[in-house]
């Protein structure tokens, strides 16, 4: 037989019921003769504020646990007041009246007819504040229910307009009409991201997408990738942040992504033609360029990569430059191939770093390039050099690592 363990509804009748005895018993005494009302009021002048103050303490927990509780999973329902509360705020204005008439009157003698009149008046007063009380807590109660439903009326209609505005740019964006109505839907999208933040990263998804599958017309596209680069550039008074792409398989032309700031970005596959430019970009998270293929001028100059940075199977069809960047976690060119010349110039390897495989037509240059552990040459041949060529020049070019310092401070 199991200990029973009853629910959070049952506790607080428990604790009504043991006031209410409390009381009852406390009545009977005053009655019985045996608790004088006098000692009563001699104890509430020397104890009360003590323990008016651990009443208050008492509710403040109780108010406290229940707004824990109701924080899990979500905000409660709305509760229907139950019968119980009506029933006891009923005994504490009755025990109240009750209490202040029989108190009262043991204060003025017998005899004086007009006295204990008063003492009465004086006690009903006392039951119809605590009537006025009660009236007090349920209106500021239903006053709290109307503000609660006028906010949710006004969260719901928001929501409905911004799903609205959403669909209709879409729609707008995703028409086979001309040039200037797809412009103007992508424009919308841009408004709802700027207005909503909520919405930023749904825009730049939807975006993203389009590059993806890709547009006839040349001007959409741009018009789509300086949206992206207007608002991820953190010197831009319109800066997003903490926006992901995801551009996997996009064709992307004079991409220029310089000076902007994306948690994390894949463009696995993509294909980026014309010059593409990264100077200065920041990839707080992950960057993933598998199997991306570069056909012209690209440069990562200055660019900072806090997590893992993946080129594995990257195709430069040109000159690459990656002169001052850092790299702060696991870094691959496995099976990269560099047609032109591949700077690294003053490059900041802090995590392992792997050229495995890696294939390219002129020597890189790794002058003043930082490690922090030995880099991976295995069967990598760029220009005519070998992995043990490769080594070698490395360490011949490599500078001094300070562990505690890199150039962009960390």
């Amino acid at each position: 037989m199991g200990v029973w363990r009853p629910t959070n509804r049952q506790a607080e009748g428990l604790v009504l019921l043991a006031v209410g005895g409390a009381l009852l018993v406390a009545a009977s005494l005053a009655v019985s003769g045996v608790l004088r009302w006098s000692d009563v009021l001699r104890w509430l002048r020397s104890w009360g504020p003590l323990a008016g103050l651990a009443l208050v303490a008492f509710v403040c927990v109780v108010v406290g646990a229940r707004a824990v509780r109701g924080g899990r999973g979500g905000p409660r329902a709305v509760q229907p007041i139950r019968w119980w509360v009506f029933a006891a705020a009923a005994v504490l204005v009755v025990g109240m009246t009750w209490a202040g008439v029989s108190g009262f009157l043991t204060l003025v003698p017998p005899t004086d007819p007009v006295a204990r009149l008063e003492a009465v008046k004086t006690g009903l007063a006392v039951g119809g504040g605590a009537v006025a009380g009660m009236a007090l807590l349920f209106t500021a109660r239903k006053q709290w229910l109307s503000e609660r439903t006028q906010v949710h009326t006004e969260t719901d209609a928001t929501e409905r307009r911004v799903a609205d505005l959403l669909h209709n740019a879409v729609e707008q964006f995703g028409t086979d009409k001309d040039t200037l109505v797809r412009l103007g839907g992508l424009s919308a999208l841009e408004l709802l991201g700027q207005e909503h933040p909520d919405m930023r990263q749904i825009v730049v998804n939807l975006v993203c997408e389009s590059l993806v599958l890709g547009h006839p017309h040349v001007q959409v596209s741009r018009a789509a990738q300086r949206l992206l680069t207007t608002h991820l550039r953190r010197t831009s008074d319109q800066h997003w942040t903490g926006i992901d792409l995801n551009l996997t398989g996009a064709h992307l032309v004079d991409f220029d992504l310089s000076d902007c700031v994306v948690r994390t970005a894949v463009f696995t596959n993509a294909h980026f033609t014309g010059a593409a430019t990264f100077r200065g970009a920041q990839f707080t998270e992950v960057a993933v360029f598998r199997d991306a293929r570069f056909t012209a001028v690209v440069t990562f100059s200055g660019a900072t990569f806090a997590g893992n940075a993946e080129f594995t199977g990257t195709r430069f069809d040109a000159e690459v430059t990656f002169d001052s960047a850092g790299f702060g976690g696991v870094t691959s060119f496995h099976r990269a191939n560099f047609a032109g010349v591949a700077i690294f110039a003053s490059t900041d390897f802090r995590g392992s770093t792997s050229f495995a495989e890696s294939t390219g037509d002129a020597t890189p240059n790794f002058f003043r390039v930082r490690c922090a552990t030995a880099v991976n040459f295995r069967d990598a041949r760029l220009g005519a050099l070998g992995q043990s060529e490769l080594d070698s020049l490395v360490a011949a070019q490599r500078a001094v690592v300070e562990p505690r310092r890199s150039f962009w401070g960390w």
